[in-house]
């Protein structure tokens, strides 16, 4: 037994020794960029990546840093991962956009259909914990109401128990079914990030094929396709082709 004891206190004691050395370096990284020193503070941020620590504010604040050296790619690519992690957070959208204005490539964005545009504004009015929440609340009053029309005795109070159960379990059910499917296309949709001051857009995966058009660094793209050293990516007005994985980082 206490070998084993010894043990977990060993790994306890580890654990809070990396906890408190993150820490630290968070502070420095954050009074190094407070007093201008940003790539000290860079330098003081991927310390914290590289011991596979990661949160919101630590990528939102090495996104700050790369903004102020004029690093495009790596700034927008920081940003865009803060924003994984914390979508609903203002602070980092305001910051993601000025980056963004930093980038060459203007791109003209798809129209979205008057449904696809009235869903995601829904979607965004919660969190999607808060979603969970509340399909949960609702199906519970579905059920309460639900047994109250069993157990009432009045017909005109079992119709009204009948029919608001059946209205707050259909709420639910398209809450459930809004959520679910958000929550698949975020996790069946691959975006990267381009990583050179010009690329070059293929039509065909190999160096011989027609150039497509241009890109430059920070330019965020949706992956669709891999092919040996190549990957298939559409932009946001809905032109495809093909680009180097090496000039593309996944977010």
């Amino acid at each position: 037994m206490k070998p084993f004891l010894t043990f977990v206190l060993l790994g306890f004691s580890s654990l809070m020794a990396i906890a408190q050395d993150t820490l630290n370096l968070f502070e420095q990284g954050n009074q190094a960029y407070n007093e201008a020193r940003y790539q000290e503070a860079i330098t003081a941020y991927q310390a914290i990546l590289e011991q596979e620590q990661h949160s919101s504010a630590l990528y939102f604040n090495l996104a700050n840093s790369y903004y102020k050296t004029n690093q495009v790619a790596e700034s927008i690519y920081y940003y865009e991962k803060a924003l994984l992690l914390d979508p609903e957070d203002q602070e980092i959208r305001h910051n993601a956009i000025f980056a963004q204005n930093m980038n060459l490539d203007t791109i003209e964005v798809l129209p979205q259909t008057d449904l696809a545009r009235l869903k995601e504004a829904t979607i965004r009015q919660l969190g999607i914990d808060q979603w969970a929440g509340l399909i949960l609340v609702l199906v519970w009053l579905s059920v309460l109401f639900f047994a109250g029309y069993l157990w009432s005795n009045s017909p005109s109070v079992k119709r009204l128990l009948f029919i608001v159960s059946l209205f707050v379990f259909s709420l639910a059910t398209a809450s459930y079914l809004l959520t679910n499917n958000h929550l698949q296309l975020q996790n069946n949709t691959q975006y990267g990030i381009l990583f050179d001051e010009q690329i070059e857009i293929k039509a065909a995966p190999n160096d011989r094929a027609e150039i497509q058009f241009l890109l430059h660094e920070g330019t965020k793209v949706e992956v669709l396709d891999g092919l040996q050293d190549w990957q298939k990516i559409r932009i946001a007005n809905g032109a495809e082709g093909w680009v180097k994985a090496a000039n593309i980082r996944l977010l």
